[in-house]
C-alpha cells in the first residue's frame, strides 16, 4: 500500500510540475507578445526631445493645468507668493529637451531678456479652496503681468501690462477659460 501511495504522490507531483510549467510557458509567449506589440508600436521607444515653441494662450492653459494639479494634490492653491515654483514640478515637460520647460512661463508676446516672464497669479486665489471662488467662470487665475519676475502675484486689474500686449492682455479664469482682461472680470473670493 505505501508503494502505491509513494507512486499516486509521485504521479500527482509529476502533473503539477506538469501544469505550472504549461502556464509558465504560456504567460512567457503572451508577455512576449504584448512586448512585442509594446515594441511595434513605439511605446518602448525613447521619446523624441523637442523644442517649445508655445503661444501666450498654450502656456496660460499648461501653467493653468499644473495649479489645478497641484490644488488636486494638496486641497488648496498654492500660496501666491510661491505659484511658479509650485506648478514647475506639474508642468508637462517630459517631451522637451533641457531647457525648454521653462519656456511654458515666459510670455512670448514679451520681448525676450532674462528674469523676464510675464504672468501672474491672482493674488486672492492664495491657499483657497476652489470652492470658496463664487464665480469661477470671471474670476482670474493667471493673467498677463506687467510685473515680469518669477511668482509675481497681484490684482489682475492693476498689474495688466500698459500699453495692451499684441492682440490685447489675456487671463486664464479658475475654470479654464481664456478671457481678454478688458472684459468684465473680478478680482476674485471677497
Amino acid at each position: 500500500m505505501d508503494e502505491k501511495r509513494r507512486l499516486l504522490k509521485k504521479r500527482i507531483w509529476y502533473s503539477v510540475l506538469a501544469v505550472f510549467g504549461v502556464l509558465v510557458i504560456v504567460m512567457g509567449g503572451l508577455l512576449l507578445d504584448v512586448y512585442l506589440d509594446f515594441k511595434r508600436e513605439g511605446f518602448l521607444d525613447k521619446q523624441e526631445q523637442k523644442t517649445y515653441d508655445g503661444t501666450s494662450i498654450d502656456n496660460m492653459r499648461a501653467l493653468h493645468g499644473a495649479l489645478m494639479l497641484y490644488y488636486a494634490d494638496e486641497g488648496a492653491m498654492p500660496l501666491a507668493s510661491g505659484w511658479m515654483d509650485a506648478a514647475e514640478k506639474y508642468v508637462h515637460t517630459a517631451d522637451l529637451l533641457e531647457g525648454e520647460a521653462l519656456k511654458k512661463f515666459v510670455n512670448p508676446n514679451l520681448p525676450a531678456g532674462s528674469g523676464v516672464f510675464g504672468y501672474a497669479m491672482n493674488s486672492v486665489l492664495s491657499q483657497v479652496y476652489i470652492d470658496e471662488v463664487e464665480d469661477p467662470g470671471n474670476t482670474v487665475m493667471i493673467f498677463d503681468s506687467a510685473d515680469t519676475s518669477w511668482n509675481a502675484h497681484g490684482s489682475p486689474s492693476e498689474m495688466a501690462p500698459s500699453p495692451e500686449l499684441p492682440g490685447g492682455n489675456r487671463a486664464i479664469t479658475v475654470e479654464g477659460a481664456i478671457v481678454k482682461l478688458s472684459d468684465p472680470i473680478e478680482d476674485g473670493p471677497n
